[in-house]
């Protein structure tokens, strides 16, 4: 996507965002795995630890219990398709 596309999207939404052309937009893109936006990354406040970077997903669908699971160190939500995950 282009620099253009970012403030057309931004526009009018009052989100927080890295201008476009900072090194930093790579860093954060790179480390969280950014694909969508927003994105709503949640981490732990004392270690920094990522909780999940779902969290707009879990504050969609789970609204009520995605804070009370961050607060228990939990993602908060989980895409469906995972629970049909097993360790090899």
């Amino acid at each position: 996507r282009s620099q253009m596309d970012m403030e057309a999207f931004c526009n009018g939404k009052g989100f927080l965002r890295v201008r476009y052309n900072n090194p930093t937009r790579n860093m954060i893109h790179n480390a969280y795995r950014v694909s969508m936006l927003p994105t709503l990354v949640i981490a732990d406040a004392d270690t920094g630890e990522t909780l999940t970077t779902w969290g707009r997903m879990a504050v969609m669908v789970n609204p009520q219990g995605c804070v009370r699971d961050w607060r228990r160190g939990r993602g908060g939500w989980m895409p469906p398709w995972m629970s049909n995950l097993v360790n090899c």
